[in-house]
């Protein structure tokens, strides 16, 4: 069954603050009836701002009220590439993220293009990085991004990547913060492309 169009933002945010009150006064775990919401994408989104603000007090949900789209100037094959990921990945020299998403960690780790397999150290307690311990490309394909750039599929690979954690119950200052020191740092390293991988 196809998607439906989605609800304009000020009626699903309505919905989601309704249904976060209705489960803040309920002892029992409530389900989403689906004639609620116009597409199962909707009804998801709703379940996890529920559920993030009943596992963490500090849950602040902040929407993007503009998309920053920015289409690529010029091809992959002459484009300097970075990768970004906020999977609590850093390298064993530098400190541990704090793992606890209430005291929101917003620093961040420059990690060097030339950085090899054992370098790695991945403090996020959300996912599942067992595979990504053992192989770091997982998460951060630093080894694919150099293996691209060496048979000319990318133009080149930034000289540094960066490590962020992915659990920050209030963003505000990886927003305000953090996020506009990163681009200029991208920004002074040439970047054309940044792939970001989830944590």
């Amino acid at each position: 069954m196809p998607a439906g169009p989605l609800l304009p933002l000020p009626e699903l945010e309505a919905r989601i603050e309704r249904w976060i009150a209705l489960e803040a006064a309920s002892e029992e775990a409530f389900g989403l009836p689906p004639e609620e919401f116009s597409d199962d994408r909707e009804e998801k989104f709703a379940r996890w701002v529920v559920m993030a603000a009943s596992v963490h007090p500090r849950f602040r949900f902040v929407r993007n009220e503009t998309v920053h789209w920015s289409p690529p100037e010029q091809p992959l094959a002459a484009s300097r590439v970075a990768l970004l990921s906020t999977g609590g990945i850093r390298l064993r020299s530098q400190a541990p993220y704090e793992v606890d998403c209430e005291l929101a960690d917003a620093s961040w780790n420059a990690i060097p293009r030339e950085a090899g397999p054992g370098d790695f150290a991945i403090d996020h307690e959300h996912y599942n990085h067992a595979d990504a311990d053992r192989d770091v490309n997982c998460m951060l394909p630093v080894e694919r991004l150099r293996e691209l750039a060496a048979t000319g599929e990318v133009g080149g690979v930034a000289p540094r990547h960066v490590g962020l954690m992915g659990c920050i119950s209030d963003p505000s200052e990886l927003l305000h913060g953090t996020a506009p020191r990163l681009a200029e740092m991208l920004l002074a390293d040439g970047v054309d492309l940044v792939l970001l991988t989830p944590g």
